[in-house]
């Protein structure tokens, strides 16, 4: 828990679709702090267990397995020059390093397999505190990123970096402090043994949850009455979707000409189709007449915002007067899952709505 991971992180970002930028500005962050941080966090840890701490073989860990690498990889890029270049390397280089891990990790098993076997009470209470430290700490991150509203490809690599940990480090270190037969080593092995389940785990529950994070989903906008039944179905219909829309609330916000003519143009309206004529003053004003222009309506609109009819919604799959409510299906991504009421009680089967 010293370190958290670096390398694996990459992977676990792929598989859950994570901003490839973000993850490796994360990661270089991560290799940063851990080059000053490292070795006073082991050594606060172990001193807290009454550990006598070996300040130079800490620092010598850090040299070794954190700064070295990062040197070493900066004079290489250097040395390699072009982005090709660096990418065939990379490629040659990749089976080897994945060869020197299982390597080691097939090392560890073998030299603590007796235990493992023979002790299973030992490795359960190893076992059950990595358990909670990494479901815990995941449950957090994503939880706080949730109701933060970041979005999914940032939130994912985000809880994941912080519940991984640097086993390849702590291996090294519990090596180089206690040996290879010693109690800490054969807890950086059921930490191995223990993480790429839960990681996995983790990974599959973020891609099942992708939907609720509203930002990784595609911008939808409505042009909202709140006093409007059939505007407000349509904002709940959007919710239950997993989307938390831009509300333009139009009667204090206003209308300007190119918008309206921009909206009308994409939904297939008219001014006139467009135009409220119950419950709004068109009538009084002269607006349901034959002669009138759709100028002069727009010029109406635009002074009196409530002739427009609503609400407008925006998405990528297009632009809608969504009346009835339901015709906002055919601009979500996702559909409510099964029965929704709306506010007079009528019930909206989901699954039984068909889409273009």
């Amino acid at each position: 828990g010293a370190a958290p991971c670096t390398a694996m992180v990459f992977v676990w970002s792929q598989l859950t679709k994570g901003d490839a930028t973000y993850t490796l500005v994360q990661v270089s962050v991560n290799d940063l702090i851990m080059v000053v941080a490292f070795a006073p966090i082991v050594a606060l840890l172990l001193g807290v267990t009454e550990i006598v701490v070996p300040w130079d073989t800490l620092v010598l860990a850090t040299l070794l397995y954190v700064v070295l690498p990062l040197v070493a990889g900066l004079i290489t890029r250097r040395v390699l020059g072009s982005a090709r270049a660096i990418d065939a390397f990379t490629a040659r280089i990749k089976p080897l390093s994945m060869i020197g891990l299982i390597a080691t990790v097939a090392i560890l098993f073998g030299l603590q397999g007796d235990t493992i076997l023979d002790r299973p009470g030992v490795i359960l209470l190893i076992a059950v505190p990595i358990l909670i430290q990494s479901y815990g700490i995941f449950a957090l991150a994503y939880g706080a990123a949730y109701l933060m509203r970041v979005p999914h490809k940032i939130a994912a690599p985000c809880a994941l970096i912080g519940t991984s940990n640097f086993f390849e480090l702590a291996v090294a270190v519990a090596i180089s402090l206690f040996g290879l037969n010693s109690g800490a080593a054969l807890a950086t092995v059921v930490g191995v043994l223990v993480e790429v389940p839960v990681m996995l785990s983790l990974v599959a529950f973020a891609n099942r949850t992708r939907a609720r994070f509203a930002k990784d989903r595609a911008m939808i906008v409505i042009h909202h009455n709140p006093k409007c039944g059939t505007s407000r179905n349509v904002l709940a219909f959007i919710r239950a979707s997993g989307v938390e829309p831009v509300i333009i609330d139009y009667l204090q916000e206003g209308w300007t000409r190119p918008q309206l003519l921009a909206l009308f143009a994409a939904a297939g309206l008219t001014p006139r189709q467009a135009l409220r004529d119950k419950r709004s003053p068109a009538e009084e004003m002269g607006l349901l007449a034959q002669g009138v222009t759709d100028d002069d309506l727009l010029d109406a609109m635009i002074r009196h915002p409530v002739l427009v009819n609503r609400p407008i919604v925006c998405s990528p799959r297009g632009v809608r007067l969504c009346r009835p409510s339901e015709t906002v299906f055919d601009l979500l991504d996702n559909l409510p899952n099964g029965v929704i009421r709306k506010e007079d009680g009528q019930i909206v089967n989901t699954e039984t709505k068909a889409r273009a």
